[in-house]
């Protein structure tokens, strides 16, 4: 992504592994511990006068998260301390969750449901954005059938299936964000309200 040789990204691995600053997960390879990974994350992100930084931007550019998943969760929690701890205006996860709704938007039901799966362990650090992936996920149109899903007669479930992981996503919201909790506790009641006898079996 950067222009580096495989053989600079082996050094430096090769030296953070030798300071005991790796530690390797089923994801890969991540800095350890988690306070120096935040920091160096957050530090990465932002340039000098608190803006996005050039490294940032290519690798959004580069590596989006239909590629890299982790990318989402990572970038949640490093925009949330910018907001909160550094006082940032400026919200660089925007590009993230343009392309995570957009995907959220064309996919079908039980790629859907993953998603909100996905979703739900960084929600705590995008509140606003949780609120509008509920929504989101709500409102969900009749997702159009892809030509392989077709051919292959395959089911691609149904918006109750979606919406069971509704809770665990939101859940959060109602746990630490006091300001955000009443519309989380309205949009669980409607579910509840307009399909309990679907909520019950479950």
């Amino acid at each position: 992504i950067l222009g580096c040789t495989a053989l600079d990204v082996a050094d430096d691995i090769e030296a953070l592994s030798c300071a005991g600053l790796l530690a390797e997960n089923r994801e890969g390879i991540r800095i350890y511990p988690d306070l120096f990974s935040d920091a160096v994350l957050l530090d990465a992100c932002l340039d000098s006068s608190g803006h996005e930084s050039f490294l940032y931007k290519t690798i959004v550019e580069k590596l989006p998260a239909t590629d890299f998943p982790a990318l989402l969760r990572n970038l949640a929690q490093a925009d949330w301390e910018a907001r909160t701890r550094r006082g940032s205006r400026n919200s660089f996860f925007d590009p993230v969750w343009t392309e995570f709704a957009r995907r959220f938007q064309d996919a079908n039901w039980w790629d859907r449901e993953k998603m909100l799966r996905q979703w739900a362990p960084f929600a705590p650090f995008q509140p606003e954005r949780t609120l509008e992936l509920a929504r989101l996920a709500i409102n969900a149109l009749e997702p159009r059938r892809r030509r392989n899903d077709v051919e292959a007669g395959a089911s691609c479930g149904d918006q109750s299936y979606m919406l069971k992981a509704l809770p665990p996503v939101l859940k959060p919201l109602i746990m630490w964000h006091p300001d955000q909790s009443n519309q989380a506790l309205d949009i669980l009641w409607a579910q509840e309200s307009d399909r309990p006898q679907q909520n019950n079996k479950s």
